[in-house]
């Protein structure tokens, strides 16, 4: 285990002797990382999806202020809990070919 951060979860996949089918069990609940950075996170978000979380969380457009300015302002305002899942639907839902 030396070799495997505390904080991530361990998940176990042995065959049931009866079934001889997959088993999961879980060994090691997972914890959030200690070092996780929102605003570093949101960061790497494009402007149009942070454009996005602050309409979604009724929060003013702040034109011509900077990236990282919005960044400042979303992790203030917003639980970190609900920015990581937002940040990971604006990844999830990315057009790369708007940039083609």
């Amino acid at each position: 285990g030396e070799h495997i951060p505390d904080f991530w979860g361990i998940l176990v996949v042995s065959r049931d002797p009866d079934t001889r089918l997959p088993r999961i069990e879980e060994s090691r609940a997972a914890q959030p990382n200690p070092k996780c950075d929102v605003k570093r996170q949101l960061s790497l978000l494009w402007r149009n999806e942070l454009a996005n979380l602050l309409r979604k969380n009724h929060l003013p457009k702040y034109n011509g202020k900077s990236k990282s300015f919005i960044c400042e302002k979303l992790a203030s305002k917003l639980c970190a809990e609900t920015l990581l899942r937002q940040l990971t639907d604006e990844i999830f839902e990315r057009d790369y070919t708007v940039y083609n």
